[in-house]
């Protein structure tokens, strides 16, 4: 049997990471969860509720680091792992020292990022990633930025970078009823004669939430009536972006953790405000 353990990093979640969860891992293969800190809310619910084996691993903060690694290696030495991938910055640095010193010859992680540490900062980000790139026997880039990022900015070799392009089926996007458009609008309060602001986003630093909730601040000085719609409102960040939230009246805005019918969704947005990676 071969085993293979997935470390996902605090409040990771959504549905790529849970159409992944619930993907079988093929003849001879099977799969143990690590959670590292606390993971999203959906995630979390699809492992337990599918009998999934994981495993959480305390952390809190870089202090955790230490114990959390000595903690994944045991845990890894004890079901003999042969493969670790990892997901996210802290998940990825804990999994694959852990399986360094536990001597996992396969190490991979997702890239999910592209140049935001080049760009943005904190200049520790961008030695974290060239550390992890180093930890890593297979680096899963998931666009072609990402691919180039690592290959021209960090001198990764090409060879163990493997280029997942992420899409989304658009024609779908295209075929939502009118009865779903009405469900949406009934399950969360939206009526059509408001103007409904959508934002997609996690609570993280480099997303750049408070400028859209500025941004929307001043738009009710316009439309009082206004709604913000913003989904997959966790992460870290939530302390900076929730006194903003505070302030804009609790009629004028919805915070939605998951929704599968993301299309029907969409089609309730008049505006769509897009926070880039």
């Amino acid at each position: 049997m071969r085993t293979i353990a997935i470390f996902y990093s605090p409040g990771i979640g959504g549905s790529w990471h849970i159409h992944n969860a619930l993907m079988k891992p093929g003849e001879g293969r099977q799969v143990i969860h690590f959670f590292v800190g606390d993971p999203a809310p959906d995630l979390a619910e699809t492992v337990a509720t599918h009998g999934f084996e994981h495993i959480r691993i305390p952390y809190r903060s870089r202090r955790s680091l230490f114990l959390a690694i000595l903690r994944a290696r045991r845990a890894l030495k004890s079901r003999d792992v042969q493969v670790v991938h990892g997901h996210g910055v802290e998940g990825t640095m804990v999994g694959l020292i852990a399986a360094l010193t536990a001597g996992i010859q396969e190490r991979i992680h997702t890239r999910h990022h592209a140049t935001m540490h080049h760009e943005g900062g904190p200049r520790r980000g961008v030695l974290v990633d060239r550390v992890t790139n180093g930890l890593s026997t297979t680096i899963i880039a998931t666009c072609s930025n990402v691919s180039n990022c690592l290959t021209n900015l960090e001198n990764v070799d090409p060879v163990k970078i493997r280029t997942l392009e992420l899409r989304l089926d658009v024609e779908e996007f295209g075929k939502v009823s009118d009865s779903r458009v009405a469900a949406m609008r009934s399950r969360y309060e939206l009526l059509p004669s408001q103007t409904i602001v959508g934002m997609i986003t996690r609570f993280v630093w480099w997303k750049g939430v408070e400028y859209g909730l500025e941004a929307f601040t001043r738009f009710l000085t316009v439309d009082p009536d206004a709604v913000l719609v913003i989904a997959k409102p966790i992460g870290p960040h939530e302390s900076v972006v929730r006194p903003l939230l505070d302030a804009i009246p609790g009629r004028n805005y919805r915070l939605i953790e998951h929704e599968q019918d993301i299309a029907a969704l969409y089609k309730t947005f008049d505006f769509l405000v897009h926070l880039p990676v």
